[in-house]
């Protein structure tokens, strides 16, 4: 595989996200309001994709995301990351000839998806997603460094708190 192509899951693969166990107010947590489901914003009301990525748990070294080309809040989201050879996956997974693990690429889409699904909410304070399900992925072809990997995530459906 050339290190300028991408790398995607199958369009068949699907995860449910499960947004807040609880919508009680916790002495040390911002109180978390449901969200409107039918309610747009323009991208021009989210500042940057920093700031979309801020809204998410993850940090470094497991945020993977790397560079937004889209998002339409609250529906999509597409996601760029390039696998470098110092990256720390790389190090047990295969000494000699190195590949992304499978669970680095489902872990990037599922990045990918929080920030689709939480993106339309405008102020609200950062969400506490946590994927509650996965469909079967297929992955056509082994990722290396150098490797341009690219996630795309659509919100298909809300109820109460999951998305999916």
């Amino acid at each position: 595989m050339s290190s300028k192509e991408s790398v995607r899951p199958s369009d068949s693969a699907s995860m449910a996200i499960c947004g807040p166990l609880s919508r009680r107010t916790r002495s040390n947590d911002a109180a978390i309001r449901p969200r409107a489901m039918f309610t747009r914003y323009t991208y021009r009301a989210m500042t940057s994709f920093g700031n979309l990525l801020e809204r998410l748990p993850h940090r470094p070294p497991l945020r993977l995301s790397e560079e937004s080309l889209e998002v339409t809040p609250g529906e999509t989201a597409r996601a760029r990351r390039t696998a470098r050879p110092g990256d720390w996956y790389f190090d047990g997974h295969f000494p000699g000839e190195p590949v992304v693990p499978a669970i680095v690429l489902v872990e990037l889409l599922a990045q990918t998806g929080g920030v689709a699904a939480s993106s339309g909410d405008g102020d609200a304070p950062p969400c506490q997603l946590r994927v509650a399900a996965l469909s079967p992925f297929k992955f056509p072809s082994a990722a290396g460094p150098g490797a341009v990997l690219e996630a795309t995530a659509r919100v298909v459906a809300r109820m109460g708190g999951l998305v999916k």
